[in-house]
This record gives C-alpha cells, structure tokens and sequence, in this order.
C-alpha cells in the first residue's frame, strides 16, 4: 500500500492511502508551546493522538485514514475528578484531550465506575490507531448490533484480545486486574519488543503472589517490570479485583507514554 503524505502550509498535512490491506502511518507535526494537550485532529476537529516525541521536538499520531490533519489545543476536564491523586486527573486530562479516552458525559468522567472488557479494548485500538469497524473477529457472542464488534474484531486481528477458550470475547463483563495487565503486556510486547523478564518470581514480589493465575504470571511480571501495576500500599496484587475507570485510566496513560 502507498501513502502520500503533503503539506498544506506550515500546520497541516495531507495523508492520502491508496488501495490495499487497512495500515497506519505515524506522521510528526512541528512542537510548539506547550504540548501537554495538544492533539492532533482530523478536518471536523476530531482527535486522532498527538503525543510529544522529545527527539524530534514533534508531536506524533498513527493515522489510519486518508485526510487532512493539524495540530489543536484540545484540554479537557471533567468536574468529578477534581479530588482524586494528581496521576489520575493527569491521565484522565490527557488521554481525553487526545481522543483516547472519553467521559460519561460532556462534564463528568465517572472515576469510580468499573469499566469493561470491550471498553478497554477500544481504548487500545484508539491507542494505537487500529479500529477497523468492519473486522469480524468471529467470536460467538459478537454481532454487528454490538457497539463493540470493529474494537473487537480489531482487538483480535492485533492480537490485543483474542478471547476466551469458549470463543466468547464477553465484552459487557468487567475486566478485572489481571486481565487489564496482561493485555497492556500484550500491547508492550508486540508494540515495543519488551520481553518477558527471565527472573518472573523476582517481579512477583506481592503477599498474595500466590493467587495469581498460572496464564497471567509472565505478563504481570512484565507489567511490573515496566512499572505499569499502580501499588497498593498493603503490598498486595488483588488479582481479582475489578478495574475502575480511573484506575484504568492511569495504567492506559502509562501504557501511551510507552509506545
């Protein structure tokens, strides 16, 4: 597949695909001022990424789609996450004003929410830029009526999510710890070439690492490594337990500072 990228003035760029296989292509725009929650959009304003490379001085989005494209001051807020830890309100800011992450509403986020397997998926998708909301992913409880069939199918032609040994994909169930870790590891892996730590147990250093699946220890181990596990000051890893939006939140940020 070709992809021809113009300038159109000295804050816009045309990226224009040919015909072939979907693909993305990460293209920079020069930085200016503060670059915090800057993003860039799309010609109706819509947000498609934008994080700072400090290299290059450029701030960098994976486009999947033919258009034009700038760079725009798009901070968002919400009025309900104004007493959480400052690394929750950061991630929270970010990620929407990148058009990763969206609120509940125009003015609440809804931190303490929990947040589900398919909610998850789409925020990774967004992430990197791969949403195909035609891919079938061909799992037995997903149809076309569902919002979340392209995140998805996408999730499993990218190796994000690839479901469960049913075939169910069980998007509407709320994604517990261990599984929003391993798949970020997932992401760390094929993303980024991060390997599993040869030494697991020694990244295993929870009071309840024994409760932690066989399936899910390498990938843990990983996420610990690469310091995406929020703590919990009792030392525990609490497997189980169910994600919140804001909690979520925060290990996407440190997922997006990553890739």
């Amino acid at each position: 597949m070709t992809v021809n990228l113009t300038n159109q003035g000295t804050d816009k760029v045309s990226v224009s695909f040919g015909t072939g296989a979907a693909t993305t292509v990460k293209v920079g725009f020069p930085a200016t001022g503060d670059t915090t929650f800057q993003a860039v959009v799309d010609e109706n304003g819509n947000p498609v990424g934008g994080k700072y490379n400090p290299a290059a001085n450029t701030l960098e989005a994976r486009i999947s789609a033919s258009g034009v494209f700038s760079v725009v001051d798009n901070e968002r807020d919400f009025s309900d996450i104004r007493d959480k830890a400052q690394e929750m309100q950061d991630a929270i800011k970010i990620l929407a004003s990148k058009g990763i992450i969206n609120g509940t509403s125009a003015t609440e986020f809804s931190p303490d929410d929990t947040i589900t397997r398919a909610q998850i998926a789409a925020l990774i998708v967004r992430m990197l830029s791969v949403l195909d909301p035609n891919a079938d992913g061909g799992f037995a409880d997903v149809t076309p009526a569902n919002w979340y069939f392209g995140t998805a199918g996408s999730s499993r032609r990218h190796g994000i999510i690839s479901g469960f040994e049913d075939n169910t994909f069980r998007g509407d169930v709320n994604i517990p710890k261990d599984q929003i870790f391993v798949v970020s590891s997932r992401v760390l892996k094929t993303e980024m070439n991060y390997r599993v730590p040869a030494n697991t147990a020694a990244y295993l250093d929870y009071t309840d690492a024994d409760s932690i699946a066989g399936w899910a220890r390498e990938d843990i181990a990983l996420a610990t490594m690469a310091n995406m596990v929020v703590m919990r000051t009792d030392g525990r890893f609490v497997p189980d337990e169910q994600m919140t939006r804001g909690d979520a939140a925060i290990v996407m940020f440190r997922l997006f500072q990553k890739i």
